[in-house]
């Protein structure tokens, strides 16, 4: 995903941080996409690292096309995380991880082209489940 001007959505540019938004005039942390506050309805939003970790709050188990072949699905798991950070986010889950509410995961980044990377997320081995509200 690509917003307008060419930068990456998701990515800094070195591709090791999730960057999310901050409303300049509120201070609200929002999903990366987010173009207005939600709180305020301020345009004026700013780039910012994320701590990259989260929690999953709920999950579904869907098939997904193979990168690279036609017609072919494997076992996916889309969930929606909720970053330590504050914002909840839609991606997929990879790796072995024992899905429960409040599981820890931490973003890593996938290379879907040359210069295209895309967040998902893999369990964290040693982070004890989070709480979910």
């Amino acid at each position: 995903m690509r917003s307008a001007g060419g930068t990456h959505l998701w990515a800094d540019l070195t591709g090791g941080a999730l960057m999310i938004r901050r409303c300049e005039c509120c201070a609200l942390v929002l999903t990366p996409s987010a173009t207005t506050c939600s709180s305020c309805g301020s345009d004026q939003l700013t780039r910012v690292p994320s701590t990259g970790e989260g929690s999953i709050v709920t999950w579904k188990v869907t098939d997904r096309l193979r990168a690279g072949v036609d017609d072919e699905t494997l076992p996916g798991m889309l969930a929606v995380v909720a970053l330590d950070d504050g914002p909840w986010i839609c991606t997929w889950i990879e790796g072995e991880v024992v899905v429960h509410p409040g599981r820890p995961v931490r973003v890593r980044f996938h290379h879907l082209g040359s210069d295209e990377r895309y967040p998902v997320f893999h369990g964290c081995q040693h982070a004890a489940p989070a709480r979910v509200a």
